[in-house]
Order: structure tokens, then C-alpha cells, then sequence
């Protein structure tokens, strides 16, 4: 037969037909690389859909000033103001953005640890929340 499994060829010998430490190297090196390229797009799309979560924050404070006004015919001062009558809670998510307002109606989404942006609904105020 022209295959014999225990012959000394480039792979070298091979014993009961188990992998060499070549082969195991090369496996460990491209699960090591795949790995590596779902991690990287893990963290795209982490930081996406914390900009997605601002924006929705923003909105939503702006939508209750808004609803605000129109019932009681002037802004709130501030977001506490807003809960639990047009608002259920306060947005959360002060490691990344903090979002507050003022009695001018106004809206306003800061990242953590930079200057305040006026929300308007377009364009995305959190495009710089990371």
C-alpha cells in the first residue's frame, strides 16, 4: 500500500495517528485569531448600542419636557422634576453619558467627563459616547 500512518515523511512520526505539535500549534494560532476578531466586533457593537441607549435617553427627557409644558405650562427645572408623571425614572447610565436639562426646556447629553450638547432630533447628540 502506497500510505503506510507510521512512516518518517515532513509531518514526522506520527505514533498512533495523534496530531503533531506543529498541527496543534497552528489550531491553538487561528482559534487564537477568530477569537480575537468576535471580540473586536463584540466591542463595535457594544459601543453602538450604548449610543443607541443615549439617544433614546435624550429623547425621551425631551418628549417629557415637552408633555411637561403642554400640562402644566412651563419646563421643569430639572429631570428630577419629571418623575413619575411623564417620565417613570430618571436615565441611568452615568459611566458613559449623563443627560440633564433646564427650566428653558432645553436638553442637554454630556460623555462622561465632557462638555454638555444641546439634544435636537437630528443629528445624534451621543455620536461621541464610547
Amino acid at each position: 500500500m502506497w500510505f503506510n500512518s507510521h512512516q518518517n515523511g515532513i509531518g514526522g512520526d506520527r505514533g498512533d495517528g495523534g496530531f503533531t505539535m506543529i498541527e496543534l500549534i497552528i489550531v491553538v494560532a487561528v482559534v487564537g485569531i477568530l477569537a480575537s476578531i468576535v471580540v473586536f466586533a463584540m466591542g463595535r457593537q457594544q459601543a453602538g448600542a450604548l449610543r443607541g441607549a443615549c439617544a433614546t435617553d435624550a429623547r425621551v427627557v425631551l418628549t417629557a419636557q415637552e408633555a411637561r409644558r403642554t400640562v402644566a405650562g412651563s419646563f421643569a427645572p430639572d429631570i428630577e422634576s419629571l418623575v413619575p408623571d411623564f417620565i417613570r425614572s430618571t436615565p441611568q447610565n452615568s459611566d458613559h453619558y449623563v443627560i440633564t436639562t433646564d427650566i428653558s426646556g432645553t436638553v442637554y447629553v454630556a460623555p462622561a467627563g465632557g462638555s454638555p450638547v444641546p439634544v435636537t432630533l437630528q443629528p445624534n447628540p451621543c455620536v461621541s459616547i464610547t
